[in-house]
């Protein structure tokens, strides 16, 4: 009897393991992480081969330390905030994501604009981020490229 109970045991350390990482578990976190203005915690969010278009990066597409060098600079600014997040999974490793964000323009303009993510991911991580204006656009995109989206890499 007794070694019937613990072969129907989970192991301890099955029993307390980590749920697996989603991509849109990780943009959950990166929300919140962007809402604390969190930036090592933002990076954690990205795979390290990533390659990112962002607004803090006026939509250049950075490396994960980049990226994350680009958003500290953009929060300090006091200009710059992201806001009414919204997503749409596509696929488990393919979300978009929709925004409002509040930042300058390259002439030093402040923008506010709807801001359309189309995220694709890599073990669980942002790896490869595209700004579009539209859904459209960022859904024409994807049937083009794939999940690399088009993003060199």
């Amino acid at each position: 009897m007794e070694s019937e109970l613990a072969s129907e045991e989970e192991p301890a350390s099955a029993a307390t393991a980590d749920p697996p990482r989603t991509l849109m578990t990780t943009l959950r976190r990166f929300e919140a992480a962007h809402e604390r203005g969190s930036v090592e915690e933002m990076r954690g969010c990205f795979h390290d081969e990533a390659v990112i278009e962002s607004v803090a990066s006026s939509s250049r597409p950075l490396d994960p330390d980049e990226t994350a060098f680009a958003l500290a600079e953009a929060l300090r600014d006091g200009v710059y905030m992201v806001y009414g997040w919204k997503y749409e999974e596509l696929a488990p490793d393919v979300v978009l994501s929709i925004t409002r964000a509040r930042h300058r323009a390259g002439d030093r303009a402040v923008r506010d604009e709807t801001v359309y993510r189309l995220v694709s991911g890599r073990d669980g991580l942002m790896w490869r981020v595209r700004l579009f204006r539209s859904r459209s656009s960022a859904l024409a995109a994807l049937a083009e490229h794939g999940p690399s989206l088009g993003v060199p890499g």
